[in-house]
């Protein structure tokens, strides 16, 4: 008799650990590339979570939405541009 009921083990969801303190730097009047191709959903999050800091280093610099709306999208490459210049 066991005590215990046989649970499957859960797939290898290959996500990794940010750390505790992610060090990133990013500067006003710089274009990064945006790409997610091959990246799960985890990742696509975080992809997400480095553009809105771009995003605020560009604001805190007093640019426009619209100015650093074309910022961002002017580094799109891959599935996201084809996204933004054929459906968005």
């Amino acid at each position: 008799l066991t005590s215990y009921y046989y649970r499957p083990t859960y797939p290898d969801l290959q996500v990794e650990e940010r750390g505790k303190f992610t060090q990133a730097s990013y500067q006003s009047g710089t274009i990064y590339e945006w790409n997610i191709d091959g990246m799960n959903e985890y990742h696509i999050i975080n992809k997400l979570q480095e553009m809105t800091m771009v995003s605020n280093a560009h604001k805190i610099r007093n640019n426009s939405d619209k100015a650093v709306a074309n910022i961002l999208i002017a580094g799109f490459t891959g599935q996201i541009k084809g996204w933004w210049d054929n459906v968005l």
